[in-house]
């Protein structure tokens, strides 16, 4: 398997921040989980042995957001 190094990845920083900053003003999406998402999609295309670019970690994030916005919130009454 490929080695990937963290200066690989620091490279993409400045992209990944931008993008997670326009995506994060959404309610419920939490800036530091993009910021995750987008270092992970660029993670795994450099481990698939290809140049990751913006539209990979933009895609990355969107499927996050999807992801949130499908979960349940539970509610719990005070009893009295």
């Amino acid at each position: 398997m490929r080695t990937v190094s963290d200066e690989q990845v620091k490279i993409w920083d400045e992209t990944i921040e931008t993008l997670a900053k326009r995506r994060s003003r959404i309610i419920g999406v939490d800036y530091d989980d993009l910021i995750q998402e987008g270092r992970m999609a660029v993670l795994l295309a450099l481990l698939g042995d290809y140049e990751p670019c913006e539209l990979d970690i933009q895609n990355a994030m969107r499927r996050w957001i999807r992801a949130q916005k499908k979960t349940t919130y539970v509610t719990y009454n005070i009893r009295g």
